[in-house]
């Protein structure tokens, strides 16, 4: 058996394998030692940014509101939409008596689709008919539901029932 000869190659690579294991060695014992935190600033207890302080509830006020049920079946919305300071001014209501505005809008076409979905052929004053599916929105008109030759679309809060027209402008 020939005994082992070192060669130039076999000294580098020794050489780089103890380079290795003392990064290694020196890169575990710095992760080992932790550096000392520097102190934390002193906190405020009241910022100067201008927030109110935090008001508490008094108990009379948390039992009143308990009272009242805010999550019973039966609660109806408020009449007024509640608006943050500074938000635009709600749209004025329609009248209450009479019937629901009629969207400016034509039923061309509809298309049903399963569970639910579908699509309906819309055309808004003389512009050309567009596709709209269920959900989407056109002219401030809401697609809410298709069926075969009507579309049932939501119009300034109202549920509005439009039918398409027969060949003639009379319902088929």
């Amino acid at each position: 058996m020939r005994p082992a000869v070192w060669t130039r190659s076999n000294t580098a690579a020794l050489a780089a394998m103890l380079v290795a294991a003392a990064l290694a060695g020196w890169s575990w014992n710095r992760a080992r030692l932790l550096d000392p935190t520097p102190e934390a600033a002193a906190v405020h207890a009241r910022p100067s940014i201008g927030i109110p302080p935090r008001v508490t509830i008094r108990s009379e006020r948390l039992d009143e509101a308990v009272a009242q049920d805010p999550f019973r079946a039966d609660r109806r919305p408020a009449p007024l939409r509640f608006a943050m300071p500074g938000d635009a001014p709600p749209p004025p209501a329609a009248p209450a008596g009479g019937p629901p505005p009629r969207p400016p809008l034509a039923l061309v076409a509809t298309s049903v689709l399963s569970a639910g979905k579908g699509f309906a052929m819309l055309a808004v004053g003389d512009q050309p008919p567009r596709m709209v599916r269920v959900g989407d929105t056109l002219g401030g008109v809401r697609l809410r539901d298709v069926g075969r030759g009507k579309v049932t679309v939501v119009y300034r809060g109202s549920v509005i029932v439009l039918e398409m027209r027969g060949p003639g402008g009379s319902a088929p």
